[in-house]
């Protein structure tokens, strides 16, 4: 698996004020699947690489298909581990979409990287015999825009 860049917008943009409509813009992005036959024991897969500045509205996941019952996961950063996702709000061995805003997660109410960092999957516990999931973040890269940082 792959760690995917965060796509960045054009410096300049074709037409009237759509440069500034692009650098404000809140943009998504699917990391590569995520499946339980990929791993083996406890494993960190750095899904996304976040630049400074960069505001993370949500991240959500699809688990399509659900993971073992011995298997736990987290989402977060090398600061916090579960920044958007603890492993209770995760519940990788139940089947379908969940956002962090959903739970009281750290990062429920999204989150600005100072530095660049990378975004985390984390799975603990037995090496899970089932499990699929997609990761989806929205984030914008000019995080002062929203916040006045």
């Amino acid at each position: 698996m792959a760690v995917k860049a965060l796509p960045t917008v054009p410096s300049h943009a074709p037409g009237h004020g759509v440069a500034q409509i692009l650098n404000t813009s809140i943009i998504g992005v699917k990391a590569d699947q995520v499946d339980a036959g990929d791993y083996a024991g406890d494993t960190t897969t750095q899904l996304f690489t976040a630049p400074a500045q960069c505001f993370v509205f949500d991240v959500i996941m699809n688990i399509s298909e659900a993971f073992s019952a011995s298997t736990t996961m987290t989402i977060g950063d090398g600061d916090d581990a579960d920044r958007f996702f603890d492993t209770t709000s995760a519940a990788p061995t139940v089947a379908g979409f969940k956002s962090m805003k959903q739970d009281a997660n750290p990062g429920s109410g999204g989150h600005v990287y100072a530095a660049q960092d990378t975004i985390d999957l984390v799975l603990s516990g037995a090496t899970p015999t089932a499990g699929t999931l997609d990761v989806y973040l929205f984030y914008t890269l000019n995080a002062s825009t929203y916040l006045n940082v």
